[in-house]
């Protein structure tokens, strides 16, 4: 199995279990705890997809291909009538079969797009926090663990 077919399969896995979460948390609305703890379980599950290729069946997509227009052949050849070369066949109207490989890589390219947007989203919240942790001011938590903690506007 080719490392596109790989990816493709793990995106839609983990669009699926997305969207059954997003069902579920319509019922968890008053209980962000419990919505919280969701969402953390569809990360954990959505890493956890390529390694549990293994065990999990593999999505298939049958697709149905239309058999091709026969057009009718005049058993003997008519004169007078003339054939004009802009008019296309048949088989004119398909894709060449090149054009048809390079989707994987598109696909591809849209995927790590994706990447590396949420991983730009993602140092960007990591910056915002240190920020938020450089500009608060310790306070004391009255507990006897050795725990910081800081408070801000």
């Amino acid at each position: 199995m080719t490392w596109y077919v790989c990816i493709a399969d793990a995106s839609v896995r983990a669009a699926a279990l997305a969207a059954m979460a997003g069902v579920l948390t319509v019922f968890l609305r008053r209980n962000p705890a419990a919505e919280h703890a969701l969402w953390t379980l569809v990360v954990i599950g959505m890493l956890a997809l390529p390694v549990l290729r293994a065990i999990v069946p593999a999505t298939y997509v049958y697709v149905v291909e239309r058999p091709a227009a026969t057009v009718a052949q005049p058993s003997a050849p008519l004169t007078g009538i003339a054939t004009s070369p802009s008019v296309a066949s048949p088989t004119a109207r398909r894709g060449s079969a090149t054009s048809r490989r390079w989707w994987p890589a598109y696909a591809a390219i849209v995927y790590f797009a994706g990447v590396i947007l949420f991983a730009i989203r993602l140092l960007a919240g990591l910056r915002m926090t240190q920020r938020l942790l450089r500009r608060g001011r310790p306070i004391d938590a009255g507990v006897d663990v050795d725990v910081d903690v800081a408070e801000s506007d």
